[in-house]
């Protein structure tokens, strides 16, 4: 056994609580990183405003579609953002599943809460900073206000500050536990019940690229809809703050749902968990183009459930990933598996600079569903 005085000393510190308490200081260290993480899907929120900044003041031929390939290929928004997005989604969940091995949906869920729930606090400050006076866009989805479009490069400074000191007060409570011995027994217990296959074993197996084309399926129908839920909107609403609030409260279902999410997974199985939020999304994408003809409280319905079936993406893959390969090698193989997002992020800003252009939203949101029902089979 190894020495304590050679361990993390905070995980030695955390010795001194009750096993719940550690789990939860260690949570909610996880769940700070997670909301600064989180507001990646906040980019649909800025979209408009950043459109407008270059539209303004680069070159007047961009337009809301060609921006969507930033989060994909921009080095700082989109390449260094993602790789370390990436890197701390998967180890801040692997560290809080060691210490509940147990519960890996419950506890998976709960983190992934707090990446979800992020849009809901900083998408409204988004827009109080850049927008206080609620001006309206054009019918094209730009603001024209001289005010709002010189605060766009100033807001990415001020966030970053406040991120900053999120991630280094979660960073100091993150770590693996110490007291080996019980985590020990109770993974080895699990491994007794399926044996943990490495990355190499994983990737000779069917399941793994089941559930990578099922990833590929989910992830696209989310960030289409977190991208564009805001152009989609402003084309019928002109009150961009009640897109901030409605937004707001989408968010506040989405990381509750990851906790649903997570629970139904541990009592039922991932199938069937995935099929009933991919089938519920393919309706609701179906039918999304008649929030215009609705009005704006048809979409914040619509918005809602929405993003309640995409809080099941974030929530049952990673839980997937330990069940069916072991939870030895979890982080690695779940960073194998969620590289089907950046796939199908490459394909959803093609589809929109080539396809969303040409064909609109209403026949956008009917592809979109193809692909959400492929994943419910």
């Amino acid at each position: 056994m190894q020495m304590l005085g050679l361990q993390d000393p905070i995980a030695v510190f955390l010795l001194k609580f009750s096993p719940l308490a550690r789990l939860t200081i260690v949570i909610f260290g996880a769940m700070l990183i997670h909301l600064s993480l989180g507001t990646y899907h906040t980019f649909g929120n800025m979209l408009p405003y950043m459109a407008s900044y270059m539209h303004n003041n680069t070159d007047s031929t961009i337009n809301h579609e060609m921006l969507v390939w930033i989060p994909t290929f921009q080095v700082t928004y989109g390449i260094m953002f993602g790789f370390g997005q990436g890197i701390a989604y998967v180890l801040t969940i692997s560290c809080v599943i060691n210490w509940a091995p147990k519960h890996v949906g419950f506890v998976s869920g709960v983190v992934a809460a707090g990446f979800g729930i992020s849009s809901s606090i900083f998408a409204p400050l988004q827009t109080i900073y850049l927008n206080p006076l609620n001006h309206k866009p054009t019918e094209f989805g730009y603001f024209t206000d001289r005010d709002v479009i010189a605060r766009v490069p100033s807001i990415f400074y001020t966030f970053a500050i406040v991120y900053a000191i999120m991630q280094a007060i979660g960073l100091i409570v993150i770590c693996d536990p110490v007291d080996v011995k019980s985590l020990n027994e109770e993974i080895v217990n699990l491994s007794m019940e399926q044996k943990s296959l490495s990355p190499l074993q994983m990737l000779h197996s069917s399941t793994f690229y089941w559930l990578f084309g099922a990833l590929f399926c989910c992830s696209f129908y989310g960030n289409m809809f977190y991208n564009l839920y805001k152009a989609f909107g402003e084309t019928f609403i002109d009150d961009d703050m009640f897109i901030a609030y409605a937004f707001s409260i989408a968010s506040i279902c989405n990381a509750l749902a990851r906790i649903g999410w997570g629970i139904l997974a541990d009592r039922t199985t991932f199938q069937i968990s995935l099929s009933i939020a991919t089938f519920l999304a393919t309706l609701l994408l179906l039918t999304m183009p008649l929030t215009s003809f609705g009005g704006k409280w048809m979409y914040l319905i619509w918005m809602n459930l929405m993003f309640v079936c995409v809080a099941a993406t974030h929530a049952l893959f990673i839980t997937a990933c330990v069940k069916c390969f072991g939870s030895r090698y979890k982080s690695a193989n779940y960073g194998c598996l969620i590289l089907s997002t950046a796939f199908s992020a490459v394909f959803l800003a093609v589809g929109c600079e080539y396809v969303l252009t040409i064909v609109g939203y209403k026949f956008s949101f009917l592809i979109t569903a193809l692909l959400a029902f492929i994943g419910t089979v």
